[in-house]
C-alpha cells in the first residue's frame, strides 16, 4: 500500500536509508546529480505505475468481453443443437406426409378404380 509518498512504506524506509548513505558519501554536485537523476527515475516510476493502472483496466475490459463471447458462444451451441432437434423433427414430420400422400394416391386410385369398375 502506497505510503505519504506515493510508494510503499519499505521502500520509503530504504529510500530514507539511501539519503542518509547519499549524504554521507557524495559531495554536493554529485548529491544534486543523483537526486535529479532520482526524480527521473521516481517519475518514470510514476508512469510505469499510471500505465499499469490502465493495463488492469484493459484486462478488466478484456476479461468481461471474453466472459460475454464465452456466453454468446455457449448460447450459439444451445440454439444449434435446438435447430438439429427441428431439423430432425422436421425430416421426421415430412417422412410422415410423404407415408400419408403415397397411401392416399393408393386410395385415390383404388377408388377410381372401383368407380370405373362400377360403371361398365
Amino acid at each position: 500500500m502506497p505510503g505519504k509518498s506515493g510508494i510503499c512504506p519499505h521502500c520509503e524506509v530504504l529510500k530514507a536509508k539511501l539519503g542518509d548513505h547519499i549524504r554521507r558519501k557524495h559531495s554536493s554536485k554529485e548529491l544534486e546529480e543523483i537526486k535529479e537523476k532520482y526524480s527521473e527515475l521516481f517519475k518514470d516510476y510514476l508512469e510505469l505505475q499510471q500505465e499499469n493502472v490502465e493495463l488492469v483496466g484493459i484486462k478488466e475490459v478484456y476479461s468481461d468481453l471474453l466472459n460475454e463471447y464465452t456466453a454468446k458462444t455457449q448460447e450459439n451451441i444451445d440454439l444449434q443443437k435446438q435447430c438439429n432437434q427441428l431439423g430432425q423433427e422436421n425430416i421426421f414430420v415430412v417422412s410422415e406426409l410423404i407415408t400419408m400422400q403415397n397411401k392416399l394416391a393408393e386410395e385415390t386410385s383404388t377408388l377410381k378404380n372401383d368407380l370405373l369398375l362400377d360403371h361398365r
